[in-house]
């Protein structure tokens, strides 16, 4: 039986707390509001926190802040502590939050996901639909790697379930899908009621690409289902040559099931006390391989890992995994 959690909304005292003994460690200092810049939106009544409980023991805080003027409010910080991490904690507290914050309106999920691969099964994004209709919220999917799955895996979008074309907003790319990324593409898939409220924020608050670029993307669409085979067969060729080398070297990855992008393990590599952006500064100097560190996309306290971007041509994959088979020995 699953642990039964109790929510409720923090006092100042217990919030300059939390920030004092837990925001401070999870949040870089760059991403982080002044303490006296939250208790000022929460006495104002634009910003709010939740804290989770174990009993009397806080398990996790989301932070919502919801702007003069605005009917929903957005989760600005969320964090499980550490005793509890790694539990599946995290995935439950987000479903639940709808139930307790009145006027949450949607879930944004990036499938396959960047930066892990992770493709959802038809039974996973059912259960996220059955949430989104019964909290009547909206699905956000970026789905920007939609043509980029490997065997076993299928991509299915999320506006095909039942009941969710008329709650599903879908973002995908034209610069992925076409090997276009510095044109800077992309497009979203939406019933009009809110695709002319997208229209409305996109009209005020971006600059459109330029117009012959828009022109030569729509030549794409046109492209035959033969070449969403061959891109699919050529990314599947990339991903087997270097995780195959990455298995021969003896680096930990996690294999990914969609997307161009592998998850690897350097804890064995790392000194004590190293973080990842330390060693990913190092490696990039002293082996002459750039990663991205871990801690670029997730808050949680793990910083022995780091995402390999394996869309390359065979020459410079090769080259990559040869200087990466003198990562222990330039390391030390």
């Amino acid at each position: 039986m699953s642990k039964v959690y109790s929510w409720r909304k923090l006092n100042e005292k217990e919030l300059t707390r939390v920030y004092l003994d837990e925001m401070r460690r999870d949040f870089p200092p760059t991403e982080l509001k002044p303490l006296s810049m939250i208790l000022t939106s929460e006495a104002e009544g634009t910003a709010h926190t939740w804290g989770v409980f174990d009993g009397d023991t806080l398990a996790a805080y989301l932070l919502m802040v919801r702007p003069e003027g605005c009917r929903v409010s957005q989760l600005d910080y969320f964090s499980v502590l550490p005793a509890y991490r790694s539990t599946g904690i995290g995935a439950r507290l987000l479903a639940a939050l709808p139930a307790h914050e009145e006027g949450a309106k949607a879930i944004l999920i990036c499938n396959p996901s960047n930066p892990s691969g992770k493709v959802f099964t038809y039974d996973e994004l059912k259960l996220i639909s059955e949430l989104c209709i019964k909290y009547d919220a909206f699905a956000i999917m970026d789905e920007v790697y939609e043509h980029i799955v490997y065997e076993g895996h299928k991509h299915i979008y999320m506006n095909s379930l039942p009941g969710m074309w008329e709650r599903t907003v879908s973002c995908s790319s034209l610069s992925k899908t076409y090997s276009i990324t510095g044109w800077r593409l992309g497009y979203a898939i939406a019933p009009k009621p809110i695709m002319d409220r997208i229209k409305q924020y996109h009209d005020f608050n971006t600059v459109g690409a330029p117009s012959p670029l828009m022109e030569a993307a729509v030549v794409g669409l046109d492209m035959p289902d033969s070449y969403y085979k061959e891109f699919g067969d050529h990314y599947a060729h990339m991903k087997k040559l270097f995780t195959d080398g990455l298995k021969q070297i003896g680096i930990p990855f996690t294999d990914p099931q969609g997307a161009y992008f592998v998850l690897a393990d350097i804890g064995p590599y790392l000194r004590k006390g190293e973080s990842d952006v330390d060693f990913c500064l190092e490696m990039a100097e002293k082996v002459g391989v750039a990663c991205v560190p871990g801690t670029s996309f997730f808050n949680e306290n793990v910083n022995n890992i780091v995402r390999v971007h394996f869309a390359k041509k065979d020459e410079t994959l090769y080259e990559a995994l040869d200087r990466l088979s003198h990562l222990k020995e330039k390391m030390r």
